[in-house]
């Protein structure tokens, strides 16, 4: 696993990790977050010149926010052009958060419990 630590002015260390090992930190393919990256919904990531890292910080930010009791805390919803779109999986607090980033219209987006 290939880590960097990076100091920056405000004393401030971060544990960097480029996607490779951010996917197996995580338990997921290195394409997974390539698409999250294209299409949100993933970490949060730093872009230097080409290369892409992850803060370790954020990446187990993200995972405890897709923690759940049961599955009666996940919905489905799907987006896009006619209903026809991705569908994903999101608790209450992210589909909040969508509904109020959506760049589409509600009637856009169907929310099955």
């Amino acid at each position: 696993m290939e880590t960097f630590i990076q100091t920056n002015p405000v004393n401030c260390t971060a544990e960097l990790l480029n996607t490779k090992s951010a996917s197996a930190l995580l338990g997921v393919s290195k394409s997974y977050l390539d698409k999250k990256r294209v299409a949100g919904g993933g970490p949060k990531f730093f872009k230097v010149g080409r290369r892409v890292l992850y803060d370790r910080r954020d990446l187990e930010l993200w995972l405890a926010g897709r923690q759940y009791g049961s599955t009666s805390e996940v919905y489905l919803v799907q987006c896009g052009e006619s209903l026809g779109g991705e569908f994903f999986l999101c608790n209450l607090g992210e589909m909040q958060t969508a509904f109020a980033k959506a760049t589409m219209s509600t009637a856009e987006m169907m929310i099955k419990a």
